[in-house]
């Protein structure tokens, strides 16, 4: 997806974090801000976090989206 990264074993445990994180409450802004913190561009840190509940963590899926919807996005998440 477009994302660079230098072992499959270290993106899979950013992703555990990721869904920690959410499924403990965090919400998405302070993720994305921590994904960027590690070197990861905006972008980027979107396309992990959406990967992680994609793959990881569906269940935190209806919570990303109403932040989504929160911010004005309109499509899809």
């Amino acid at each position: 997806m477009g994302v660079h990264y230098g072992s499959m074993i270290d993106m899979i445990d950013i992703g555990k974090l990721t869904c920690h994180e959410l499924r403990f409450g965090v919400a998405p802004p302070p993720v994305l801000d921590e994904l960027v913190t590690v070197g990861f561009a905006p972008m980027e840190s979107a396309i992990i976090l959406m990967a992680a509940v994609d793959n990881l963590c569906p269940d935190t899926g209806p919570a990303v989206a109403a932040w989504a919807r929160s911010i004005g996005h309109t499509t899809p998440v």
